[in-house]
């Protein structure tokens, strides 16, 4: 039972039939009361009593009964009696006969007749609408369903022609309803992201729905699909864009094309780079471009700032060297080797590299001590009476602590009177060598003669003579006479029992008492005996010629001449010449015999290789001797030839060692040196003959020689070979001139080549401080002659006349006035008479030298230097020499 039917029997509304009165009893025609008539109790539902004929209402005698009220019959309602509320409130039935007396309303009810509703449904199904209706009701049709399909609507009629109908009206009859469906169609609707329509479209079910165009409307984002499908539709659709993020490729790439990283990012992302790339004398300088809110593919690339690097000198007291600082990779070009006072310098503790490597370095210079010589001369030229000497300090270097000089013992002819470093013994005598003192040391001893004074014992004589004084080893070439009466003066005596006259010819070597001999004039005859010629020196082969012609023996007496155990006294004045001994005078002098078997004689003469001198007495009668000598010392020439033109030629003695002379210079050629027999000559051979060597050359490869001027037009880096005269020189430079300019050769060792030596140089040129100069070494240096003229050097009155043209050549200054010590460097600075000042760099050796100077004392410059540093030029000198302190009293 649907719910219509729930209402048939109990339904409260309906439409009241026709009312009327058949017979009204025991009417009170005086009051009325009033009978209202209603259908239910709600108006509208039912069947209105009007329509029925039945009045709303109508007034009736008080205490009227009421038989009967006739209700027509409805095709829709059954009527079903009235019904009023009692008194009580309580509903009855109007009853036959119920009798009134207060104004009543009363109320139809009614019973719904039931109605029915088939339902054609195509295939399709329903739910909810009633196949039983009642007429007091509307009904509202649900629709039914088709898979599938859209319902249409019902219809009455089966080619649902007419209407849709919608509701079942209230009084409706039975009747079929036809349900009409069509296959479902369907929206389908295409939204942008942001919901904007880009396309609807009805799609009929099943169908494929067409989507528009693909839409590109988000910024960094491209279409991606559809969030659904609308092919086969079946329903609604709201189809939507989908959008997927632009992703862009983001490739960071070194400074050589090396890929360090690839990304993909999303539109409007930041990038990550990768870590900071490392390069090799190079720091990471950023990237190329940006790489935040990345809109588009991207190649980023390391972009760095190259490194700068230092190379420290570290010239462990050498001379300053300033720091090489530069970019990674750039070529270095070595400084010129330091220089130390009193040091060799052997190289630094690492390889200098030719290229700036990725890191600051520092080198430290290596230092040889060297070693250096102190010569002692005791004699020049040589003595008759030599010393022996041993100096405990025959070495030194710079780093030896105070050397005192040894004293050498007193000659028996003179006083030792200190060392000098000159033959001239200028200056102050030399006690010590100073711990930091450089160079090699020749000392010369100097000599004070001694003075002996003679004193004259006259022995009776007159007159009474004075003392004399005499330097030692000096003769008195005129010895007074005395006189006494009845006697002859003999001579004088070293003696006062005169047995040894003094003569003229006698050296004085010590404090002398000539004692005067006079022979009583009663005497008979003095015999002067011993006479000796040459013939009788059997032993001796050679030619002897006495310049006295004899061998003399003087005797107090006759009886003391034939006594020859005494002692004797010979003296000898001889020349020896012939082919195989030195023309040499030998003297023989004060000898003492003693009976002994070789009489050894004193000897004052040149340097002799081999010597034995003796005389021997065979007969004690006949005062016969032999000479025995042997002498092996002979001059020899040698001749050094030169295509045939003697070039030098040198005299020595045989055993000796002969000096290479300079090399010889040929145009064109290369010297090979001094050849004999073909063979190159020894110069350490001792000398036998005489001799003749012979210059071999080799003629040159043509060399690219340039002038000086030429030379320093090149560019830094450049090789040149030149050629000059040398005009100073020092242990690290050459100072080099020609007739173009002059430029310093830069080196070690050179102290082998002398001022006036004209040399080919090849090496490298360099910019030392803005100026030029040539870096070679003593290999790549040829001597070609020496002697050579050296150029004046150039007298300038201000120091503002020096330029840079003139760097290298030597210039003379005067009066100029130290205005600045520099103590415990080689620098000293110069004014001159207008105030310009300039700095003097000297030898370290010099610096003890230049000790004397004070500030404010005048000097000139002999000769000088001008060497150039940065953009200021200084003055260096080479010798003490070359600067003259002008006294400023």
């Amino acid at each position: 039972m649907n719910k219509f039917e729930k209402f048939v029997l109990l339904l409260v509304f309906g439409v009241i039939s026709l009312v009327t009165c058949k017979s009204i009893i025991n009417a009170n025609e005086e009051e009325t009361v009033t009978l209202i008539f209603i259908s239910e109790k709600t108006e509208g539902l039912y069947p209105e009593l009007e329509a029925l004929g039945i009045p709303n209402e109508k007034d009736y005698p008080k205490g009227v009964q009421i038989h009967h009220i006739e209700v027509p019959s409805d095709e829709v309602y059954s009527f079903n009696g009235w019904y009023y509320l009692d008194n009580n409130n309580q509903e009855q039935l109007l009853k036959k006969y119920d009798i009134f007396n207060d104004d009543t309303t009363f109320y139809a009810k009614w019973v719904v007749t039931p109605r029915f509703v088939n339902y054609e449904l195509n295939g399709g199904v329903m739910s909810d609408n009633p196949s039983v209706i009642y007429g007091n009701e509307e009904y509202l049709l649900n629709d039914a369903q088709k898979e599938n399909h859209q319902f249409m609507g019902w219809y009455l009629e089966s080619d649902f022609s007419g209407e849709r109908v919608t509701i079942i009206p209230k009084r409706s009859k039975s009747l079929t309803l036809y349900a009409k469906f069509e296959l479902n169609q369907y929206q389908v609707k295409f939204l942008d992201y942001d919901d904007e329509v880009l396309k609807t479209e009805t799609v009929t079910h099943g169908k494929t729905a067409k989507a528009p165009t693909e839409p590109d409307n988000k910024e960094g984002y491209h279409f991606k699909e559809w969030d659904l499908s609308f092919s086969d539709v079946t329903c609604d659709l709201i189809v939507k864009a989908v959008y997927e993020i632009n992703t862009y490729t983001v490739v960071f790439k070194d400074y050589d094309g090396k890929t360090l990283k690839t990304a993909t990012i999303d539109w409007n992302n930041d990038a990550i780079s990768p870590a900071e790339p490392i390069r090799t004398g190079y720091t990471f300088n950023g990237w190329d471009s940006e790489y935040q809110n990345v809109k588009s593919d991207l190649i980023i690339t390391a972009l760095y700032k190259i490194n700068q690097y230092t190379i420290t000198f570290n010239t462990s007291g050498g001379s300053e060297i300033a720091p090489i600082k530069e970019d990674y990779a750039t070529t270095i070009i070595a400084p010129q080797d330091p220089t130390r006072r009193g040091y060799n310098f052997t190289g630094w503790d690492q390889n200098l590299p030719t290229t700036m490597p990725a890191e600051d370095i520092i080198v430290v210079a290596l230092w040889e001590v060297i070693e250096y010589q102190i010569n002692y001369i005791l004699y020049e030229p040589p003595v008759n009476d030599p010393i022996s000497f041993t100096p405990l300090d025959v070495t030194y270097t710079i780093e030896s602590e105070k050397i005192t000089l040894g004293v050498p013992e007193n000659r028996t002819s003179a006083t030792f009177g200190g060392w000098y470093d000159n033959l001239d013994f200028k200056g102050t005598a030399i006690t010590t060598i100073s711990q930091g003192s450089n160079g090699n040391k020749t000392y010369y001893a100097k000599w004070n003669a001694r003075n002996h004074t003679v004193d004259f014992e006259v022995k009776g004589g007159t007159p009474e003579l004075p003392a004399l004084t005499v330097e030692h080893s000096t003769t008195i070439t005129n010895l007074p006479s005395v006189s006494k009466e009845g006697f002859t003066f003999i001579g004088w005596f070293l003696e006062s029992e005169y047995l040894n006259l003094f003569t003229v010819n006698m050296p004085v070597n010590e404090d002398l008492t000539l004692y005067a001999k006079f022979v009583s004039n009663s005497n008979e005859e003095l015999t002067l005996k011993g006479l000796i010629n040459k013939a009788l020196l059997k032993s001796y082969q050679g030619e002897i010629t006495f310049l006295d012609n004899d061998l003399i023996c003087y005797y107090q007496d006759v009886e003391e001449a034939n006594n020859i155990n005494n002692d004797l006294t010979i003296f000898i004045n001889a020349l020896f010449n012939d082919e195989d001994s030195l023309l040499k005078e030998i003297k023989y002098q004060n000898t003492n015999y003693n009976n002994s078997n070789d009489l050894l004689l004193a000897l004052n003469t040149l340097t002799i290789i081999e010597q034995s001198l003796s005389f021997t007495l065979k007969d004690n009668n006949d005062y016969t001797f032999n000479l025995n000598y042997e002498i092996a010392i002979k001059k020899h020439k040698i001749e050094f030839l030169v295509d045939d033109s003697v070039f030098d030629e040198k005299i020595t003695y045989k055993g000796n060692k002969i000096i290479k002379p300079n090399n010889p210079f040929k145009e064109g050629f290369s010297f090979l040196g001094w050849y004999l027999d073909e063979k190159l000559f020894d110069f350490n051979t001792s000398i036998s003959a005489d001799l003749t060597l012979i210059a071999k050359f080799q003629e040159e490869e043509v060399a690219d020689t340039i002038t000086i001027a030429e030379a320093k037009e090149k560019e830094d880096g450049a090789e040149v070979v030149v050629k000059g005269v040398i005009t100073g020189v020092s242990d690290t430079d050459i100072y080099l001139e020609d007739e173009t300019a002059a430029i310093v050769i830069r080196g070690a060792n050179f102290t082998t080549y002398h001022v006036g030596d004209l040399i080919k140089v090849s090496g490298r040129l360099d910019n030392f401080h803005n100026v030029k100069q040539i870096n070679s070494s003593l290999k790549d240096i040829d001597l070609l002659s020496s002697n050579q003229p050296i150029p004046k050097a150039i007298t300038i009155n201000n120091l503002n006349e020096i330029d840079i043209s003139m760097q290298a050549k030597t210039v003379a200054l005067e009066e100029l006035t130290v205005s600045e010590i520099l103590n415990g460097n080689n620098f000293m600075k110069f004014q001159d008479a207008t105030g310009e000042e300039i700095t003097l760099r000297m030898e370290w050796s010099l610096t003890t030298a230049l000790n004397v100077l004070e500030l404010n004392q005048s000097v000139k410059f002999i000769k000088a230097y001008v060497k150039w540093f940065g953009d200021k030029a200084e003055l260096t000198i080479l010798s003490s020499d070359d600067i003259e302190v002008i006294d400023n009293g």
